[in-house]
C-alpha cells in the first residue's frame, strides 16, 4: 500500500483508521490528521505533509510485512495439502 493520510474534521480520520486496522490488521503507512476550527491553513498543511512523509517512510516496512504474511500463508496451505495427501 502506498502512503495514506486521512484528513478529516475532528477525530473521524483516526477512528476510521482504527476501525480499518481492527478488520485488516496493522496499517503501518497510514496516518490521520484531525482538523479543528482552531487550526490555520498552515497548521493543516504542515500536519498533512509531516504525516505523509511519515507514512511514506513506513511503506517499505509494510511491503516487507505483506511479503512475510504471504510466505506464511503459502507455507500453511502447503502444510495442509501435505497433511491431506498423507491421510
Amino acid at each position: 500500500m502506498i502512503g495514506l493520510v486521512v484528513a478529516t474534521h475532528g477525530n473521524l480520520g483516526a477512528e476510521l483508521l482504527a476501525s480499518a486496522q481492527m478488520i485488516i490488521g496493522p496499517v503501518l503507512n497510514a496516518r490521520s490528521v484531525s482538523i479543528n476550527q482552531e487550526n490555520s491553513m498552515e497548521d493543516i498543511r504542515d500536519a498533512v505533509l509531516k504525516d505523509w512523509k511519515s507514512a511514506k517512510a513506513n511503506e517499505n516496512r509494510e511491503q516487507d510485512y505483506a511479503k512475510r504474511l504471504n510466505r506464511y500463508i503459502v507455507e500453511v496451505r502447503r502444510s495442509e495439502t501435505e497433511e491431506t495427501e498423507n491421510r
